[in-house]
């Protein structure tokens, strides 16, 4: 059950960034509305974050099949880190402008690149989950002192450099053997299994821009920095364990369980306005931890010969779907707030209905 080296190095080198930022980035959404940006507007800007990565995903994934994985986590990680570094100076044209580089280029080419290191390990599920465990867990309080600190600026420049810091330790310990291996080309199995996963995160996630605005009606910022503590903490701290089970019980299986519980306990929470939706929240996501290793572990499987290349196309097909949804998004959170959370939850039934039914 133990890491393989480079995933410890990954692990341990995206710690220390990763707890700076949950300090802040779930309250960008309040930061842009203290701005003075409207609701409508910052749906808007979640969607074009959403779109940009996701077709600039496509070509990266091949810069990524090009170049190597381990130059393209470390370039995306010095863009990620300057994009960062514009975000800090609290000027809206400034702050969005590093947000849609950050999200549009450095965060697919890192994520992109990592997730090519990671799945060519052995035991791909529990490497992940020690990831998950090892760069998030160390992120639980990060939120709280976000809260305590009235989200400081201070918190935002230390996540640019460490993520710089970071960058350069990659470039020093990571190693990548040479892989011989053919690039196939999409066809439209590929493209199917996209949509089908997309399906799971259309509307509705965890990390979704409208949860803090969603239960900014009935918490406090202390409060929802209890949440996001508790989010991070149900994400990672478990990951270990649940990429362990996943490749004892097989990642279909672990799937199908993830879902169905993410499902029910994403509208118990929808449906709840007091601290019980802490606990309701807390457990949907827990399924969705496992969901996201199962997740990425099978469409690893469905896609072998041309993962990188499919990868990109999933964040392409995401990407597309999440603009005129986050932009729904904001328009059913002003009329009638639940109504998302019921239309993911019926996308996902039948988006693993479609995956049961699709040829092996």
């Amino acid at each position: 059950m133990k890491p393989s080296r480079n995933v410890l190095i990954i692990s341990l080198t995206s710690a220390i960034p990763t707890f700076f930022s949950a300090s802040w980035i779930v309250y960008l959404p309040l930061i842009l509305s203290k701005l003075g940006i409207p609701i409508i507007t910052i749906g808007l800007i979640y969607g074009i974050t959403s779109l940009l990565p996701s077709l600039l995903s496509y070509p990266l994934a091949y810069v990524v099949k090009s170049l190597g994985a381990k130059k393209g986590i470390i370039i995306g990680g010095i863009i990620r880190s300057s994009s960062i570094f514009l975000i800090y100076t609290f000027s809206p044209p400034l702050v969005i402008t590093g947000f849609l580089m950050d999200m549009g280029i450095g965060y697919p080419l890192s994520n992109i690149s990592r997730q090519s290191l990671i799945m060519r390990e052995k035991m791909r599920g529990t490497n992940l989950g020690w990831f998950m465990t090892i760069a998030g867990t160390s992120a639980f309080f990060a939120p709280l002192l976000g809260a305590e600190s009235d989200i400081s600026r201070f918190l935002i420049l230390l996540t640019g450099v460490s993520s710089l810091l970071a960058s350069v330790v990659r470039a020093l310990l990571l190693k990548e053997a040479e892989v011989k291996e053919k690039v196939i080309k999409i066809d439209t199995n590929s493209l199917i299994t996209s949509l089908i996963f997309a399906s799971f995160s259309l509307f509705i996630t965890t990390d979704s821009y409208i949860i803090p605005l969603f239960s900014s009606r009935y918490l406090t910022l202390d409060e929802l920095g209890v949440m996001f503590s508790l989010r991070i903490l149900g994400e990672n701290s478990l990951a270990f364990l649940f990429g362990h089970i996943i490749d004892k019980i097989g990642n279909l299986k672990a799937f199908i369980l993830s879902v169905i519980g993410s499902v029910t306990f994403m509208l118990l929470f929808s449906l709840s306005s007091s601290l019980l939706s802490l606990i309701y929240f807390t457990i949907w996501v827990l399924f969705s931890s496992m969901g996201g290793i199962a997740s990425q572990t099978l469409f690893y499987d469905l896609n072998r010969g041309r993962f990188e290349i499919a990868y990109g196309l999933l964040l392409l097909v995401s990407g597309v779907l999440s603009l005129p949804s986050s932009y729904l998004d904001a328009l059913m959170l002003s009329f009638y707030p639940v109504l998302p959370f019921i239309i993911q939850a019926v996308a996902s039934i039948i988006g693993l209905v479609f995956l049961l039914m699709k040829p092996k």
